[in-house]
């Protein structure tokens, strides 16, 4: 009996645990909602550098935002901004450096203390605005061969450093 009612005891406390957490997220104002997370919201930006993973058919891209979503948290989203993405390659479009496209956008502060801010942009929702005579192909990633490589670079690079300081402390004992 005694063992039943400390389970119900730590299962009420559980729940009510959750039960407050619930309803101090309902309850947060609608601005510090915006800090935590938002959209989706469609937004207009232009590409203004980027570059294609040829192994994972991801494309980094380097992106400025034009005219942001009326409720897409103001603070965060100011035209001039600069974000770095990741975006799996649209099926549907052919994406350019210079481009103006229209996407849903949806984020979160990553980091409160040092401001850091992830960005998700959804593949299906680009919509090209403008495409300037000037704008040009991504290409694909020059390092992007080395990178099953970097491991065995680094230990490379340690252990040719550890031969010179071997090689001078040897000298410097040959001498004395």
């Amino acid at each position: 009996m005694k063992a039943a009612l400390t389970a119900f005891n730590t299962l009420a406390r559980r729940n009510l645990l959750r039960l407050t957490l619930l309803t101090m997220l309902i309850l947060l104002p609608a601005g510090l909602w915006a800090l935590i997370g938002f959209g989706p919201e469609n937004a207009t930006f232009r590409i203004i550098d980027a570059v294609q993973y040829q192994q994972t058919g991801l494309l980094s891209l380097d992106i400025e935002i034009i005219t942001p979503g009326p409720d897409l948290a103001p603070h965060i989203m100011v035209p001039g901004r600069r974000f770095n993405l990741g975006l799996a390659e649209p099926k549907n479009l052919e994406l350019k450096i210079g481009q103006k496209l229209r996407g849903s956008f949806s984020g979160a502060i990553k980091d409160l203390q040092n401001g850091q801010i992830m960005m998700h942009v959804d593949p299906a929702s680009l919509k090209i605005i403008e495409e300037p005579a000037d704008s040009c192909e991504i290409v694909y990633s020059d390092w992007e061969p080395y990178f099953d490589w970097l491991p065995h670079l680094k230990v490379a690079f340690i252990a040719f450093w550890w031969l010179i300081a071997s090689l001078l402390v040897y000298r410097r004992n040959a001498q004395d």
